[in-house]
């Protein structure tokens, strides 16, 4: 499943904060709002969040990029003949396209906004 996957990993780099995903400015004027307001314990708690994030969504894509797959015979409850494989395209589709919006938001973090800022007014 390398489309979920990809996707689930974009996603999860852009939880976690990390460039080029759109979820880095948020954790970005996020701290500067607590720099700004001198709440050091706020910011501590901000870096706890994403270290976490990072504890409990890189499992997932590691056991999903590096682990063998399940043998054949073990009987596994819903894997047809061939094996695990990729979900329909109409499944495929959602997580891809927010995991694209994830990187494109980071590059065009302005253009979105004056965008959204129009519709707004």
């Amino acid at each position: 499943m390398p489309f979920t996957f990809g996707a689930f990993l974009l996603g999860s780099f852009s939880v976690i904060g990390l460039p080029p995903m759109g979820g880095s400015w948020s954790k970005w004027f996020l701290m500067l709002g607590t720099v700004d307001a001198s709440q050091w314990v706020m910011m501590a708690v901000l870096m706890a969040s994403s270290l976490l994030s990072i504890a409990y969504l890189m499992p997932v894509v590691v056991r999903g990029f590096f682990r063998t797959a399940p043998a054949e015979s073990d009987g596994n409850a819903g894997h047809d003949e061939g094996g695990i494989r990729e979900a329909p395209l109409l499944c495929v589709l959602p997580p891809v396209a927010t995991a694209v919006g994830c990187v494109v938001l980071f590059f065009y973090a302005d253009e979105v906004y004056r965008l959204l800022t129009g519709i707004v007014s």
